[in-house]
């Protein structure tokens, strides 16, 4: 049962990574990144690209990061409701 539930996880992490990856990717395009190819020197990106990868670096895993942190501190578990989860799943097993 646990490795069902690993392979679970590791499936939405990888859906996350991926659905994160092409949103920036997506973004970085719509704000008028220019790519970079190996044989020239590197092009001088707008304004409007570098402020996007400040946006995408700093202040958005910020707030992401934030919202996180205050769904978990409301989320309702305390040292009670986790004894009393741990003695459901001891007796669900005996």
């Amino acid at each position: 049962m646990q490795g069902i539930f690993y392979g679970f996880v590791v499936q939405l992490q990888k859906f996350g990574i991926a659905g994160a990856l092409f949103l920036v990717g997506k973004t970085l395009d719509w704000s008028g990144l220019i790519p970079t190819v190996a044989t020239q020197a590197p092009p001088i990106q707008p304004d409007s690209a570098l402020w996007a990868i400040r946006l995408i670096i700093g202040p958005l895993p910020t707030l992401i990061l934030i919202i996180g942190l205050v769904i978990a501190y409301f989320y309702p578990i305390t040292r009670s409701k986790h004894e009393e989860i741990v003695l459901k799943l001891k007796e669900r097993r005996e």
